[in-house]
């Protein structure tokens, strides 16, 4: 009343009425005696300055009801997690408070990734970081002596393999195997004065497991890195021609333009003995043994 300018027994006469559901019209023409003859210009601004102040309260309930909630349930979800109600409930509070000032305190999180705990129900899942080895440690140099934060080496202390790896930024693959073998070498040869003797192999010349095989297509069943799979080997005029899996496809971990790249090194150089691809070890070498396995019949 006292924001419009309207007399207080006036104006709660008016909202009674409309509450009541009578039209603005209507009232304006025929409750004049009681809402000290308002027009509908005032009546319609009375109605909407109403529902703007009921739905102010409204809402007003709604997130005293929704903060009731939230303590409730944030001391509930404490308790069935094992952890301290007002710990968690203190977290949470944090986090809302740097979501509302965009910047994560704590953390430096993207702020375009932040978003409030604030609406019920509220759950919680337990997430534990699993590996399948670690690539940390103290920084090395390549004669595998440990560095200091000056990058001095420390007298006496050497590292070798996932420790300090030159490869920490890749997932755990061939790279590790020879890194240990070279590292581990290198770190030795550092620590104790000596130099590896390297001595020259002769290799026996031999052919290659398809030499002397009729034109034909030969298979074998061999064991890939999930299950078994099928390798079809077509043999043309005393060469290697095409490498298909006709079995298990599915379940191999290369991919298509892998396996196309390593089948088409090992017809090119008409050789099986050609690199591997990397993250797909198991896989490669399963077609290795598959083409032994198909000639050997």
């Amino acid at each position: 009343a006292q924001e419009l300018g309207l007399n207080e027994k006036a104006v709660e006469a008016a909202v009674n009425l409309i509450d009541e559901g009578n039209t603005i019209p209507f009232i304006a023409r025929y409750r004049k005696e009681a809402t000290g003859s308002m027009d509908d210009q005032v009546l319609r601004k009375l109605g909407e300055r109403l529902d703007y102040l009921r739905g102010l309260e409204k809402r007003r309930d709604e997130v005293k009801r929704s903060i009731e909630e939230q303590g409730a349930l944030t001391e509930e979800l404490a308790q069935k997690l094992g952890r301290d109600p007002e710990v968690l409930k203190a977290t949470i509070d944090k986090w809302n408070a740097d979501c509302a000032a965009g910047a994560d305190s704590e953390f430096g999180r993207d702020p375009a990734k932040m978003a409030p705990i604030d609406t019920a129900p509220y759950y919680a899942v337990s997430i534990t970081p699993t590996l399948v080895g670690t690539t940390g440690g103290a920084k090395r140099d390549t004669a595998g002596r440990v560095l200091d934060w000056n990058d001095e080496p420390i007298p006496g202390l050497y590292e070798a393999g996932e420790l300090g790896s030159y490869f920490a930024n890749l997932y755990q693959n061939g790279t590790f195997l020879s890194e240990a073998m070279l590292s581990g070498r290198a770190a030795a040869q550092t620590a104790f004065g000596g130099v590896s003797e390297i001595k020259e192999v002769a290799v026996a010349a031999g052919g290659v497991a398809w030499e002397g095989a009729a034109d034909g297509v030969y298979t074998a069943t061999v064991d890939g890195l999930h299950d078994k799979i099928e390798v079809s080997l077509t043999v043309e005029g005393g060469n290697l021609t095409a490498i298909d899996i006709t079995g298990g496809r599915d379940t191999m971990f290369i991919t298509d333009e892998q396996l196309a790249e390593y089948t088409g090194a090992i017809i090119a150089a008409q050789d099986p003995n050609v690199d591997i691809v990397a993250g797909a070890t198991v896989d490669c070498q399963a077609i290795g043994t598959a083409i032994g396995q198909a000639f050997a019949k």
